[in-house]
């Protein structure tokens, strides 16, 4: 949940993330797909809290997650809700941008929620106090670090790291998102995209999703035991305004 990327190519979306967790966290289970609300959801699903860190759903929309808002915050002892139920409840509902809007986020750890929804490119972050949402270009690449784990000098560095991989790559597609996911950094364990902090922290696993015209795939890397997965999506018929339905 702590390194998000989003690209834009050739009538596809890319959105991918690493997830960096404590070795004490018990193993995630690999993507399937969920129904909720009337919408097919695919996700990985972590076994603790029954909630996720990423997810796309069968109308072409998706949802990231990072742990905190701006700034690195002290946590509480308890919280009433994890974070991946929140995510799950926003990107099932009608509308996940005015359900985060009115969404009660008291008592539930500061996060950063990036939702594709309707084409359009949103920031949501809660900071324990106040909500904040951004609507970014949904035509220009990004990238993004959790503010719990990496400072802004470190962040900066990765911006940098993404912007040289985007101008030295000819083709974008999941290979080599997957493999900038991998291998993106300087050599420095502490903060490279895949990331081991003294054995404690480190990166357990990478999800890609890629939102084409008619489905939506997610490849999921467990680094953990080495195995990787690949679940399919189809999107829903859009209906146009002459009242037919097309792909």
């Amino acid at each position: 949940m702590c390194t998000v990327s989003f690209i834009p190519d050739c009538g596809r979306v890319y959105l991918s993330s690493n997830r960096d967790e404590k070795h004490t966290r018990p193993h995630a289970l690999p993507p399937a797909v969920f129904s909720s609300n009337g919408y097919e959801i695919q996700l990985p699903l972590d076994p603790v809290s029954n909630g996720s860190w990423i997810a796309a759903r069968n109308t072409g929309d998706a949802a990231v997650l990072l742990n905190g808002a701006f700034d690195k915050h002290l946590p509480l002892p308890v919280y009433r809700k994890s974070r991946g139920k929140v995510l799950i409840e926003i990107i099932s509902a009608g509308k996940p941008v005015e359900e985060f809007e009115w969404y009660d986020c008291n008592n539930i750890e500061p996060f950063t929620l990036i939702l594709y929804v309707q084409q359009q490119l949103m920031e949501c972050r809660w900071d324990g106090l106040e909500k904040h949402i951004r609507e970014l270009d949904a035509n220009t690449p990004m990238i993004w670090s959790s503010a719990t784990l990496y400072d802004n000098r470190i962040a900066k560095q990765r911006q940098h790291w993404f912007q040289d991989w985007l101008n030295n790559t000819r083709e974008i597609n999941t290979p080599a998102i997957l493999d900038f996911h991998k291998k993106g950094g300087m050599g420095d364990r502490q903060n490279d995209l895949v990331m081991n902090r003294e054995n404690q922290l480190y990166t357990v696993s990478i999800t890609s999703i890629c939102i084409d015209e008619d489905q939506v795939t997610m490849d999921y890397l467990d680094l953990k035991i080495g195995s990787q997965h690949r679940s399919n999506l189809n999107l829903l018929p859009i209906l146009s305004t002459d009242g037919q339905t097309h792909p």
